[in-house]
């Protein structure tokens, strides 16, 4: 019996692949203007193979992390790692997510909740609130529902909540809210950037939440030397730092 081929089809984003740091994610209906390939261009073709000399691979929630366009600061694998695994994140959960922004995070938590989980997302930003609607679209994320709000106003939230994600200003400001909307021993995570946020944000923490932690995750990628290939170093131009993460859990 012959193999059934993995074709693309019209609705299949596809990573366009010429060298580790020169790849991008194609999305249906769209082209790239570098490679000067249209995505109707190569519908019927194989994934895996070649195309005009770039390599046509299927994407991963992890193809998310490395293509996304940078246009706010975005957390990496070691991050969205500890977040899932810190806030006891599995199928079935219901989730809130503030602000959406990459929607990098906002992947992986669609892919750890499942079909009978939840992730709500709140983006304040009009522009990449409808960039992100149409994305996840694509990308058949059905358990993402995003909308155009800013939780620090929005009163009509979910409530009983498994888990709360915040990376917004002043997030100090709306921990009592949170609470509130957490189901008992739920668990909160707040991103901050800088270290007089972190002090502000575990001063509201202690009010009412318990086992509060706080972690820093640096990125260092490594790569032979240009001058001696028997060499491994630290990249040179590679993000390292992203920001302070902070846990707790509703008392």
């Amino acid at each position: 019996m012959s193999e059934t081929k993995n074709l693309i089809k019209c609705e299949d984003s596809v990573i366009l692949f010429q060298s580790i740091n020169k790849k991008y994610i194609l999305y249906p209906n769209e082209s790239n203007n570098i490679f000067n390939i249209l995505h109707k261009d190569i519908i019927g073709k194989e994934f895996n193979t070649k195309y005009k000399s770039i390599f046509l691979l299927k994407p991963n929630p992890a193809s998310f992390i490395e293509t996304v366009k940078r246009q706010t600061q975005i957390l990496f694998e070691a991050d969205i790692s500890l977040i899932i695994f810190m806030l006891h994140i599995k199928p079935g959960f219901s989730v809130l997510e503030t602000g959406s922004g990459s929607g990098v995070l906002t992947t992986f938590l669609s892919k750890t909740v499942g079909k009978n989980g939840t992730v709500h997302t709140f983006e304040r930003n009009a522009e990449r609130f409808n960039a992100l609607k149409t994305k996840f679209q694509v990308q058949n994320l059905f358990n993402v529902k995003i909308r155009n709000c800013d939780i620090h106003t929005e009163e009509n939230i979910p409530d009983n909540l498994d888990a709360i994600f915040l990376d917004i200003p002043d997030p100090q400001l709306i921990v009592g809210k949170c609470f509130e909307l957490l189901k008992q021993y739920g668990k909160i995570c707040v991103f901050v950037p800088s270290c007089d946020q972190v002090i502000k944000v575990k001063n509201e923490l202690k009010q009412c939440f318990y086992d509060i932690k706080m972690f820093e995750n640096l990125k260092r990628m490594y790569g032979r030397s240009k001058s001696n290939i028997h060499s491994i170093i630290p990249l040179k131009d590679q993000y390292s730092h992203t920001g302070f993460l902070i846990f707790a859990e509703k008392k």
